[in-house]
C-alpha cells in the first residue's frame, strides 16, 4: 500500500506542470531574500563594531540602507510569486482531477458517487495541492533560513553556536512530537465532524418525521453525543498540545535571543564584541520559525502523501486492453437484442427472462410494462451501461461485446427522465460545443417542440442555473433536442412526455416519429404513455 502512495503522489506532481516555474521563481526568490537578509545582520555587526572601535563611516550606513531597500524589494516580490503559486496549485490540481474524470469509464462512476468524487475533489485534492503548491517551497524557505543562519553564527563563535544547537535540538524535537500529535487530533477531529455534518443533514431531511414522531429530544441527544463523547476529547487533546506548542513558540521568540546574548555574554565576558552578541541576538530571532515550522510541515508532508493515496483511483490511468475491437459500419439500419435473463447480482432475482427481437430502420418500438419490472436493466444493457454475459446487443450483425462503448455510442443515444443542464445559453446546452447547420438546428428545434421555449428564452440567455426560468417539460424537450440534433442510427427515450401536458404530448410524439423516419432512425420509447401507440411498429411487453 506504500508504493500506491507514493505512486499516487508522483502521479499527481508530475502532471502539475504549469506549476514548476512558479515554484523555481519562488526558491529563488526565497533564497535570495534569505541571503540578503544574512548579510544585513553581519553589515549591522561589522558597523556595530566600528562604532565600538570609534573607525565608523559614513559608507556603512549607506550599504546597510541599499541593503535594507534590497530586502524589501524582493520580499515583496517574492510574497507575489508565492502567492500566485499558491493559486495556481489549488486551480491546478482541480483541472487535473477534472481532466483524469473525463477519462474514465462509466463503471467508474457507478462504482464512485458524485458525492464522493466532490468529496475528493474538495478536500483531499485541495490539501494536496495546498502542499505541492506551497507547502514545500515553506519547508525549503525554512530550511534554508536555519542553515544560512547557523552558518553566519558559527563562524561569529563555534562553542556559543554548538551550545545553541543542542538547546535547539531538544526544542526541535519536542516540537516535532506535538506537531505529529496535533496532526493525529486533526485528522480525528475531521472524522467526527465529517459524522457530525452528516447526521445534521440527515436531521435536516427527516424534520417532517421528527415533528410528527415528537423526537426532537432524542435526536438532540445523539447530536449531543457525537459532538461531546466523540469529538470534543479529540479536540480537548488538541488544545492541550496546542497550548505547549505555543509555550515553546513565545519561549523561541521571546527568551531565546535574550537568552542566547545572555549566555554569550557571561561565557566570554568581555572577550565578544557588542556587535556580536546583537548578530546572535537577531539570527537566533530568525531561527524560531524554523524550529517551529520545519515539524509542522513535515507532518503536513506526510499528511498529504497519505491523502493522495485516496486520489489515486481518479489520477491513475486506466488499463487498456490490447484485444482488438471491432468497428461498427458508418450506418447501422439493423439491431438485434437477446436477453436469457438478467440478475443484479450472483443468485439475485432474475429480470428480462427470453427477451429477443429485431428492428430497423424507421421501426418504432414501445417498451411496456409495470414500473419495476425490468425496462431502465433493458435500456441499460442496450447502451452497454450494464453488462451481462446472459443477453448480447447486435448492431447490423456485430456484438457490441466486441466494440468499445464509445463506438456503439457513436450509432446509439439515450434520453433518460432526469435533465441534466449546464449552466449556459441554451444553445450551449442543445449544441454542446459541437457545429451543426443552421437549418438542421431549426428543424430539431421544431420537432423537439421548442418554439415556445425560444420565445420566453433567447439562446443566448443564461440556463442551467439554480434558477432560470425554464420548466421541467422545456428541460426534458432541450434534452431530446440534443440527442436529435446528433441524429444516431437509433434513438432511445425514457418516458419523454412524462412532464407535458396532454396536447404537447402528443405534438410532440408525432413531430420526433417525422424526424426519426426522415433520417432512417430506429426509434425505441419507454413509456406509460400513449402518445407513441399510433406510430409504433413492435411492441415489447415486459412481465
Amino acid at each position: 500500500m506504500k508504493s500506491k502512495t507514493y505512486s499516487a503522489y508522483g502521479m499527481i506532481k508530475r502532471n502539475m506542470p504549469r506549476l514548476f516555474p512558479y515554484q523555481i521563481a519562488s526558491y529563488v526568490l526565497a533564497l535570495v531574500t534569505i541571503v540578503i537578509s544574512v548579510v544585513l545582520v553581519d553589515s549591522l555587526r561589522v558597523l556595530l563594531d566600528d562604532l565600538e572601535a570609534g573607525e565608523a563611516d559614513g559608507s556603512r550606513y549607506l550599504s546597510i540602507l541599499w541593503f535594507s531597500l534590497a530586502y524589501l524589494i524582493t520580499t515583496m516580490v517574492f510574497q507575489f510569486v508565492f502567492r500566485r503559486t499558491q493559486m495556481v496549485g489549488r486551480n491546478e490540481i482541480v483541472v487535473l482531477l477534472y481532466n483524469k474524470l473525463q477519462s474514465k469509464p462509466l463503471d467508474f462512476f457507478r462504482e464512485h458517487p458524485s458525492g464522493e468524487i466532490l468529496s475528493l475533489i474538495n478536500q483531499e485534492g485541495r490539501e494536496v495541492g495546498d502542499w505541492l503548491s506551497f507547502g514545500t517551497l515553506v519547508l525549503f524557505n525554512e530550511f534554508s533560513v536555519l542553515i544560512l543562519n547557523l552558518m553566519l553564527m558559527a563562524y561569529y563563535d563555534i562553542l556559543l553556536t554548538l551550545l545553541l544547537i543542542l538547546v535547539l535540538s531538544a526544542v526541535f524535537l519536542s516540537t516535532r512530537f506535538l506537531a505529529v500529535r496535533m496532526a493525529e487530533c486533526s485528522s480525528g477531529s475531521l472524522k467526527t465532524t465529517g459524522k457530525v455534518n452528516q447526521f445534521i443533514l440527515q436531521t435536516l431531511k427527516a424534520e417532517t418525521l421528527i415533528h410528527i414522531l415528537g423526537k426532537h429530544r432524542w435526536f438532540k441527544s445523539r447530536l449531543s453525543d457525537l459532538v461531546y463523547r466523540q469529538r470534543y476529547p479529540i479536540d480537548r487533546k488538541w488544545a492541550d498540545a496546542h497550548a505547549v506548542y505555543m509555550t515553546v513558540f513565545l519561549f523561541l521568540s521571546v527568551l531565546f535571543p535574550v537568552l542566547s546574548v545572555a549566555v554569550g555574554a557571561y561565557i566570554f565576558g568581555g572577550g565578544v564584541s557588542i556587535g556580536v552578541l546583537l548578530a546572535f541576538y537577531a539570527l537566533t530571532s530568525h531561527i524560531q520559525e524554523p524550529i517551529q515550522y520545519i515539524p509542522e510541515f513535515l507532518s503536513q508532508r506526510k499528511n498529504a502523501i497519505a491523502l493522495a493515496e485516496h486520489l489515486l483511483p481518479i489520477v491513475e490511468d486506466d488499463l487498456v486492453s490490447d484485444f482488438n475491437m471491432e468497428k461498427l459500419p458508418e450506418k447501422t439500419d439493423k439491431l438485434k437484442i437477446n436477453v436469457e435473463y438478467f440478475s443484479y447480482s450472483d443468485g439475485g432475482n432474475k429480470l428480462l427472462r427470453n427477451i429477443d427481437f429485431s428492428l430497423e430502420s424507421k421501426d418504432v418500438l414501445l417498451v411496456k410494462g409495470i414500473s419495476g419490472v425490468g425496462k431502465s436493466t433493458l435500456v441499460d444493457l442496450m447502451m452497454g451501461f450494464l453488462k451481462s454475459e446472459r443477453s448480447d446487443v447486435t448492431l447490423n450483425g456485430i456484438s457490441c461485446a466486441l466494440v468499445e462503448d464509445r463506438d456503439r455510442w457513436r450509432h446509439m443515444l439515450f434520453v433518460g427522465q432526469e435533465t441534466v443542464l449546464i449552466e449556459g445559453t441554451l444553445a450551449e446546452n442543445i449544441l454542446m460545443g459541437d457545429e451543426f447547420p443552421a437549418e438542421l438546428v431549426r428543424e430539431v428545434i421544431y420537432s423537439a417542440c421548442l418554439e415556445d421555449v425560444m420565445g420566453d428564452v433567447s439562446a443566448e440567455e443564461i440556463i442551467g442555473g439554480e434558477v432560470d426560468g425554464v420548466s421541467g417539460g422545456q428541460k426534458q424537450r432541450i434534452s431530446i433536442a440534443r440527442m436529435l440534433l446528433r441524429r444516431p442510427d437509433i434513438l432511445i427515450l425514457d418516458e419523454p412526455t412524462s412532464a407535458l401536458d396532454e396536447a404537447t404530448s402528443k405534438e410532440l410524439a408525432d413531430r420526433i416519429t417525422d424526424f426519426t423516419r426522415k433520417y432512417d432512425m430506429i426509434l425505441i420509447v419507454v413509456s406509460h404513455k400513449p402518445d407513441f401507440d399510433q406510430f409504433v411498429t413492435k411492441v415489447l411487453e415486459i412481465k
